[in-house]
């Protein structure tokens, strides 16, 4: 009767030993299993969002440069002196460059602090008004934004459609002279278009992105991200001025396939083994041996996840050094673009000076001429009014005439071109004492001989930007001016004894060119373009410019 009681028990025995088995082996996988598991998708949402900060950095700094670029622009707006404004040639130069800058760019508009269109220049080179408003344009909303700010800022309007399908977004600039805002420059840009470029960089990482303003979506790059179960879509927000966009990223599926492991299937599978191991071992008396494992496995668990740290570093270090070459570029583009609008200007005055000279003052001559002859004919006929007359408007054509070769000459002396700065500096100090009324004591170099070109010009712009601030600004009565030279470089030194230069001004910054105009801005930005020094000190008892440009480099 034991025997069968014996017999009738064993197959419960093993039965609850074998469900035991079991039980402990899927307790023991899912112990393993489970942190791997949410390990695995806290790297992958990580590596997402790296990818979105990255995208949201590189974004931010090509905008950022981007708006700069229009910030300058509208400068040489602000820059124009009271009552001689920049000739509409001269704007199409510069505005026609800065299209060509940037290819997603549709149209340049100038408004009016009354918000009222001046004029609009085109990407096909069409001057004129622009085309009818389209429903939702944020136009007038963005133009109310921009006059509403203090610091006189760019702002970005919301993102709307053109009547041909595509999303557009506007820039508006201020143009502020002396502090007060004198019209606004807007730029409105194929959104699409210019996230393409922007992002071009960014298309071979692997993931997928779409920029978003509110409900709508204004971007995405191809490819086969999109948000799934596994790897959901991480978002960073990009705060610009005016607006505030949302970018999204998503792991492409190859990427995706990269990052997704299967060591938590893996290890569950090996969990299972291990807690029957353990069963075994325990009933077998083999503690010891177990422990080791579960040892060597925690090891090899802390060794991955310094790898996968490890490689995280590894990737925002190379986003950083991305970042810093971006800006790098940016900051040669934009030295780049500076010089060659100065060169323009340059080239631009050379080009009127030349035709007021050879071609206006010509016909004012002729018609002095002809209303000489015709006073003459007059005292003939004995007209005493119509005489008189004449008579007026002979003085008045010389006078014209006077006036206009003044002009030409203080555009580009011609004289600079064919003598040098040492015949052109001396004509030039005379009239502008002439003038102005201020006594100016000029030194030159006895054996000064030619210099370069591009020195000879910059040099001579400083000269006038100099002496223009000292009558306008100084209050000297006095000024010096004294021009040498040695093997390597040329000195100009600009002395007066008035009440200096504020340290804001004296400041290379936006706020402090915006409030000084061209003059000292444009000092720096020359004598920057030739590689040379420019040292301004200023007190209470007088400022001196002294400017330093080398030789050697110029000429070759």
């Amino acid at each position: 009767m034991a025997e069968e009681s014996v017999a009738r028990t064993s197959p419960g025995v093993k039965g609850v030993r074998a469900a035991t088995f079991v039980l402990t082996g899927l307790a023991a996988s899912f112990a393993l299993w489970y942190p791997l598991e949410i390990d695995e998708q806290a790297h992958i949402r990580r590596l997402t969002e790296q990818a979105a900060m990255s995208v949201r950095a590189d974004l931010e700094a090509d905008v950022r440069t981007r708006l700069l670029a229009q910030v300058r622009l509208a400068e040489l707006w602000g820059w124009e002196e009271p009552g001689t404004p920049l000739s509409t040639l001269e704007w199409t130069l510069n505005c026609r460059l800065f299209l060509e800058h940037y290819p997603s760019d549709l149209t340049l508009q100038w408004f009016d602090p009354e918000y009222r269109l001046l004029w609009t220049l085109h990407r096909d080179g069409q001057i004129g008004n622009s085309p009818a408003t389209p429903p939702g344009d944020p136009l007038q909303t963005v133009l109310h934004a921009a006059a509403s700010r203090h610091d006189w800022h760019t702002v970005i309007s919301r993102a709307f459609h053109l009547p041909d399908g595509r999303t557009a977004v506007r820039i508006v600039a201020p143009v502020v002279r002396q502090g007060l805002p004198t019209g606004f420059l807007v730029d409105t840009l194929d959104a699409r278009a210019a996230l393409a470029t922007m992002l071009s960089d960014d298309d071979g990482l692997g993931y997928s992105f779409s920029v978003r303003e509110g409900t709508g979506e204004i971007y995405r790059t191809a490819g086969d991200g999109a948000a799934n179960g596994k790897a959901p879509a991480q978002e960073v927000e990009l705060a610009l001025p005016g607006i505030t966009w949302r970018i999204q990223a998503w792991p492409d599926t190859a990427t995706l396939s990269q990052m997704d492991s299967s060591m938590p299937e893996l290890t569950g599978a090996l969990g299972g083994l291990l807690g029957s191991a353990l069963l075994l071992t325990l009933h077998f008396g083999r503690a010891a041996q177990s422990r080791s494992r579960e040892l060597r496995q925690t090891r090899d668990l802390l060794e991955m996840r310094v790898q996968k740290r490890t490689a995280d570093l590894q990737q925002a270090n190379e986003h950083l050094v991305a970042q810093f070459a971006e800006r790098v570029r940016a900051e040669h583009s934009l030295r780049h673009l500076s010089g060659r609008l100065l060169r323009l200007q340059d080239e631009e005055r050379r080009r009127i000076a030349r035709e007021l000279h050879d071609s206006t003052t010509q016909m004012l001559g002729a018609a002095a001429i002809n209303a000489d002859q015709a006073q003459q004919l007059a005292e003939n006929h004995r007209d005493p009014e119509l005489s008189g007359l004449l008579r007026d408007c002979t003085k008045f054509l010389d006078q014209v005439t006077t006036e206009i070769r003044t002009v030409s000459y203080l555009l580009h002396p011609p004289v600079l071109d064919e003598l040098g700065l040492e015949y052109v500096l001396p004509w030039y100090v005379d009239g502008f004492s002439k003038r102005s009324g201020i006594s100016v004591d000029l030194d030159i170099q006895p054996d000064l001989g030619r210099l370069p070109e591009e020195v000879e010009i910059a040099f001579f712009r400083i000269t006038q930007e100099a002496l223009t601030n000292v009558h306008h600004h100084s209050g000297s009565a006095t000024a010096s001016i004294t021009l040498f030279r040695d093997a390597g470089a040329a000195t100009l030194v600009v002395e007066d004894q008035g009440c200096g230069v504020p340290d804001a001004v004296l400041e290379p910054t936006k706020e402090a060119i915006a409030n000084l105009g061209v003059g000292i801005a444009g000092m720096r930005e020359r004598v920057r373009q030739l590689a040379g020094e420019l040292e301004i000190t200023s007190s209470p008892q007088g400022t001196t410019i002294r400017a330093v440009l080398p030789l050697a480099a110029v000429a070759g």
